[in-house]
């Protein structure tokens, strides 16, 4: 996928200084599967994070100005989005503005201008080579603790543990229950047995 070798680079600098991070996710399901599983993976691997998840009537869908001034506020150095950000361009470059870099994860359809941020991961960018374009949201996140876990030299379990939080993401999502997200589903329910 884009940027993913970006996002693990930038990951583990995070986690090797020690850096104030936090999960921006989406209000549905997938967003909050995402949000739980990537603060997981970090927090168990040496870098603790926060994580926000807009009021759905207040905030609305996506990255907004406000949310951003208020990491801002709270020290925050870098924001992870999970399940949204790929339409934020104006979004990303506020909070560059005040100081703070951005990765984005999403599984939604880009815009003709991608963000201007350190990573932008989605299997539906134009220059993607990855095979399977109908990963949720949730999906993307697995695919990004599965890098880290690469990288970090890390046992598998590490990462496959999360499939049954990935599982009920992707289902709930109602992404095609096909090739990946079949595998997902299937060994998600397994493990959630």
């Amino acid at each position: 996928m884009p940027d993913m070798k970006k996002a693990v680079d930038r990951i583990i600098k995070a986690i090797n200084n020690k850096e104030k991070v936090i999960i921006y996710g989406d209000y549905d399901v997938d967003g909050i599967t995402s949000t739980m599983v990537l603060k997981s993976f970090l927090d168990e691997n040496g870098l603790k994070v926060g994580y926000r998840i807009p009021n759905r009537l207040h905030e609305g869908y996506g990255l907004n100005k406000k949310a951003i001034e208020e990491i801002a506020e709270q020290g925050y150095s870098l924001i992870i989005t999970v399940d949204c950000g790929i339409s934020g361009t104006q979004e990303v470059k506020y909070a560059y503005d005040l100081g703070m870099e951005v990765i984005i994860t999403d599984h939604h359809e880009p815009l003709d201008t991608i963000p201007d941020a350190v990573a932008v991961i989605d299997c539906k960018r134009n220059e993607s080579k990855y095979p399977f374009k109908s990963l949720a949201g949730c999906g993307v996140v697995f695919k990004l603790i599965q890098a880290l876990s690469q990288v970090l030299k890390l046992e598998e379990k590490a990462y496959l543990k999360y499939l049954d939080i990935v599982c009920i993401g992707t289902i709930s999502d109602i992404v095609p229950l096909v090739d990946e997200n079949r595998v997902i589903a299937k060994l998600g329910l397994k493990l959630a047995n």
